[in-house]
């Protein structure tokens, strides 16, 4: 028969020891674990070096703190050139917005010390930018606008009054894409008034008499080589008819009228195909 051996029973230190051991154990794990939540560690790490005083443990709590700040470091640090990398894109790109919401999004757990600094650096300069981009927007359908309804120079002043200091890295390409736009214009409605200053025009109108112009409504007389008409209607005031030989395709029409009631008048030109066929209208 075997005389079992019976054990003393642990000693207070060593009953210390052991949960000193095992609560170490699970420091490491959780420093391994989750690198990112640094204050937590440390705040664990220092309870636990207080509790572990006088031990092998009180040392090597400080190399469980140093390494878990070196691993945080470096996953703050690629968080921020990546988040650096993104905002540096979006201001090239013109969205400088977009570049505040990226800073915005950086996670709340790295903005301390010097990070806080750099990303505060970062976000300076976004604010003005990002009036920059938003002024850039409008300016563009501006020019669009006034170009489409034969605004050019009211275009170029809206042009010239976009700020300098905004007119940097994309931006300056967009502003000059637009003068470039603007400029075509402007020099194509030169060239348009210097052809029409070329040309030679023909009178339909004599100042003599109305022979060639028919009444469609209204009372008309001439007076002082003016032809004058009055109407109590919406309708046509007078037509001018021309011959079969005045079939014009391309011409330039000037006529001086005046009104003196009415809220709306137009001018109304036949089609090619038949003789010039100018109508006039006032609508009360």
């Amino acid at each position: 028969p075997k005389k079992e051996i019976e054990q003393p029973p642990p000693t207070d230190e060593e009953i210390r020891q052991s949960n000193l051991k095992e609560k170490y154990r699970k420091l490491q794990y959780y420093a391994e674990n989750h690198p990112r939540e640094i204050n937590a560690i440390v705040n664990m790490a220092k309870n636990f070096q207080f509790e572990a005083a006088g031990t092998d443990y009180e040392k090597k709590v400080d190399e469980i703190i140093e390494r878990a700040r070196e691993r945080f470091d470096r996953i703050v640090k690629e968080a921020y050139n990546k988040t650096k990398l993104k905002v540096e894109k979006l201001v090239d790109e013109g969205n400088a917005a977009g570049a505040i919401d990226e800073l915005d999004e950086f996670p709340e757990e790295f903005l301390f010390g010097e990070w806080r600094k750099k990303i505060e650096k970062l976000r300076e300069p976004l604010e003005e930018l990002a009036e920059a981009d938003a002024r850039m927007k409008a300016l563009k359908d501006d020019i669009k606008y006034d170009l489409e309804n034969g605004k050019p120079q009211a275009a170029l002043e809206k042009l010239n009054a976009y700020p300098e200091k905004y007119r940097t890295g994309v931006r300056r390409i967009a502003w000059s894409e637009l003068k470039a736009k603007v400029d075509a214009k402007l020099a194509e409605l030169e060239n348009r008034k210097k052809s029409v200053e070329a040309l030679s025009f023909t009178d339909l109108f004599n100042g003599e008499n109305m022979d060639e112009w028919t009444p469609m409504s209204g009372e008309w007389e001439l007076k002082d080589g003016v032809m004058i008409g009055t109407s109590e209607s919406s309708e046509y005031g007078f037509v001018y008819a021309g011959t079969e030989e005045s079939q014009w395709e391309n011409f330039v029409l000037e006529i001086e009228f005046n009104i003196v009631t009415g809220d709306l008048s137009l001018i109304h030109i036949s089609e090619p195909t038949r003789p010039l066929y100018i109508s006039y209208a006032v609508f009360c």
